[in-house]
Order: C-alpha cells, then structure tokens, then sequence
C-alpha cells in the first residue's frame, strides 16, 4: 500500500519538522504544476537585491553618461562655425560703425548676419565699437 500526502497533509509535515515560531505559510508551500490552485513563490535572496541594484545603478551611469556626451558634443557643435570661419584684423576708424565695416568686408553679403557674426568672434556685450579698436572680421 503506497502512501500518497495531499497538499494540507505535507504541509503539517513540514511544519512539525520545522521549529516552532517557522510554520509555513500556505503561500509558501509550492504546489505541484497538475494540482489545483497551483503557485510557487520566488523570493530574491540578498545577494540577487544587491545584483539588482548594482545593475540599475549602472544602467543609471550609463544613461548619465550618454546625456554628458551628447550635450558636450552639441556644445563643441554649436562653437564649431564661428572658430572655423576665416578670419581678418579690422582696425576701426574714427566714427565708423559695425554696419560700415559689415558692408565693407562682405559686399555681397546682408548686413545683419555679418554684423552678428562680427559681434560673435569679437565677444562683444553690442554693436558699440571705438575708434582704434582691433576687431576680428570673416575674411
């Protein structure tokens, strides 16, 4: 005669063979696949918590250090034109503008984008120059 343990059965097997105050919850107990009801419990041990933050934390890193990279390469992008324009020593006159010196050195070209890219190179606060000062122009 073969002896066959239901599911309540091998659950106070295990409990007596457990010591006391570490009963198993019925949550605990993993059911075969065929039986009714059927569930099991996965628990993360200790060290698969710390796999699992490690991971985060450098995806996290990476994440970080791909956002660095794009925006400091947007930065050398953006300064890129304005270094890798040729460019000219302009020496201003007495009573001559921005606006002159635009038209003088780009004839062809409208004022307005020459004056800014003047204002750009020179690092100036605005369009105000003195007679005598040394500017640097778009060849």
């Amino acid at each position: 005669m073969s002896h066959t343990l239901t599911a309540p059965q091998a659950l106070q097997a295990r409990q007596a063979l457990r010591p006391a105050g570490r009963a198993l919850r019925s949550s605990q107990v993993r059911r075969s696949p065929g039986g009714t009801g059927s569930a099991s419990v996965t628990r993360l041990t200790f060290r698969g918590r710390l796999v699992l933050v490690a991971l985060l934390v450098m995806v996290g890193f990476g994440v970080f250090s791909v956002g660095q990279i794009a925006s400091h390469a947007l930065a050398v992008d953006s300064s890129s034109p304005a270094s890798s324009v040729p460019t000219d020593s302009w020496v201003v006159q007495p009573g001559e503008t921005l606006w002159q010196i635009a038209e003088s050195v780009a004839p062809g070209v409208d004022p307005r984008d020459t004056v800014a890219r003047i204002v750009e190179l020179n690092d100036l606060p605005n369009s105000s120059v003195a007679a005598g000062q040394s500017l640097l122009v778009p060849a």
